[in-house]
């Protein structure tokens, strides 16, 4: 686990941009087509959803939760988002979503399949409240070239009412507006 020490205190998008920067991460492609800006980057420091490590630079995502529903040998599985400016990003991935802090796997997965799913909490049943974490260091599709610590933790769930075939659903937020206005979903054979 991370030292809060580890992690750089940051007052202002400007002092991040400069820190990625001096970092040596290349911003000048964020916040076009399917990447989100600095901006967006300071706004989840901001939530606390994610921190700076400054030596090396790296994104750390204070979790990730993938949410497992099945149908038999099928798996619900993410096939794209489609963004507000109309650009699309393949996913191919269970519905997930970044924890928040003080949240509990559990929760977050609930909130993920109301967000996304547009499913209410009575029609959710969890069946497997959390499978080990996992970490991954990878580069982030969302900040390109700005390498991401995620602590993945998987959780089960039985939701009513899913159609069987595959479907969209539409996300907003609460003042109307959203980022992605669309996720694709198909049922495919489990390769989680």
């Amino acid at each position: 686990m991370a030292n809060p020490t580890d992690f750089a205190w940051i007052g202002s998008p400007d002092e991040l941009h400069h820190l990625l920067v001096a970092g040596g991460v290349d911003t000048s492609c964020w916040g076009h087509g399917n990447t989100k800006s600095v901006d967006d980057l300071w706004t989840e420091i901001v939530a606390g959803e994610s921190r700076i490590r400054p030596r090396p630079i790296q994104r750390v995502v204070l979790g990730a939760v993938n949410v497992l529903i099945r149908r038999g040998e099928r798996v619900l599985i993410e096939t794209r988002q489609v963004f507000a400016d109309g650009m699309t990003r393949q996913r191919h991935i269970p519905p997930a979503e970044k924890m928040q802090p003080g949240e509990r796997p559990v929760d977050t997965a609930i909130r993920c399949l109301h967000e996304e799913l547009g499913v209410a909490q009575h029609d959710i049943e969890i069946v497997t409240r959390t499978h080990p974490p996992r970490r991954e260091v990878r580069s982030s599709p969302s900040y390109p070239g700005l390498a991401t610590e995620y602590t993945f933790y998987t959780v089960e769930a039985r939701v009513k009412g899913l159609p069987d075939d595959d479907f969209s659903t539409h996300e907003h937020d609460t003042d109307g507006r959203a980022w992605i206005i669309r996720h694709d979903w198909t049922w495919q054979q489990l390769q989680y």
